[in-house]
C-alpha cells in the first residue's frame, strides 16, 4: 500500500489533503511533497508513518475527528514543508479551470440545443398539422354520422352502425394524445432535474 492507495480515502474528507497526499496535482516534486505530508498526518494521528497505520486510523477516528485531525496536518504542513503553499495553489488553480471549462461546456450545450427553429420546430409543427387535420376529420366525421341519422328510418341504429368508424378513428387519435401528454410530462421533470429549460425555442426568444 502506498500514498495513492490513501489519498481516495482522504479525498473523501478532504478533497485537496487527499490530492496532496497522493501526489496527484500536476506540480514538480508534488510526490515528495505528497509523502511528506502523509508523515504528518500520521504525526497527527499518532500512529507510524505508513499509508496502512494512516488508513486503519482514519477507520477507527470515524469521519468528524479524522477531518479535524487532516486539517489540523494542512495547517502543519504549510509551516514545515517548503512548497506546500504554492501546491495548494496549484490545486485551487486546477478546480477554477475545471470550473471554467464546465462552464463552458454547458453554455455550448445551451447552445446546440438553441439552434434555428428550423432545426427545432419540426415536432411542435408536426404536431400541430395532425391536430389540425384530426380536428377536421373528426367533425367531418360527426356531420356525416349526424346527417345519416336524420335521413335514416331508424336513427339509433345508424348511430350504433357508426361506432366501429368513430372507434377506428378516436382510439388511436387518444392513444397519440396520451403518449404526446407522458412525453412532455417526461421532459417537464428531466428539466426540473437538470435545470434546463424544457421549451429551448421558447427560451432563445425570450433571452433575445
Amino acid at each position: 500500500m502506498n500514498w495513492k492507495d490513501v489519498a481516495p480515502i482522504i479525498g473523501a474528507i478532504a478533497p485537496m489533503a487527499g490530492k496532496i497526499i497522493g501526489g496527484l496535482i500536476p506540480f514538480p516534486f508534488a510526490s515528495v511533497i505528497g509523502e511528506q505530508f502523509g508523515n504528518i498526518v500520521a504525526r497527527q494521528f499518532g500512529v507510524p508513518a505508513t499509508p496502512q497505520a494512516v488508513n486503519e486510523a482514519i477507520a477507527v477516528a470515524g469521519e468528524e475527528t479524522a477531518r479535524a485531525k487532516i486539517g489540523a496536518a494542512v495547517e502543519q504542513a504549510r509551516i514545515e514543508i517548503a512548497g506546500f503553499v504554492d501546491l495548494e495553489k496549484a490545486y485551487w488553480h486546477a478546480v477554477e479551470v475545471g470550473l471554467t471549462q464546465t462552464g463552458l461546456t454547458m453554455r455550448e450545450e445551451i447552445r446546440l440545443e438553441n439552434r434555428h427553429w428550423f432545426f427545432t420546430g419540426w415536432r411542435p409543427f408536426a404536431g400541430w398539422v395532425f391536430n389540425i387535420t384530426a380536428l377536421c376529420y373528426g367533425l367531418m366525421l360527426i356531420g356525416v354520422t349526424a346527417i345519416a341519422a336524420l335521413h335514416s328510418p331508424d336513427p339509433l341504429k345508424a348511430l350504433a352502425d357508426a361506432w366501429p368508424l368513430f372507434l377506428s378513428f378516436f382510439g388511436p387519435l387518444g392513444v397519440v394524445i396520451g403518449v404526446v401528454v407522458k412525453g412532455r410530462s417526461d421532459e417537464k421533470i428531466k428539466s426540473m432535474e437538470t435545470g434546463k429549460p424544457v421549451n429551448p425555442v421558447k427560451s432563445a426568444v425570450t433571452r433575445k
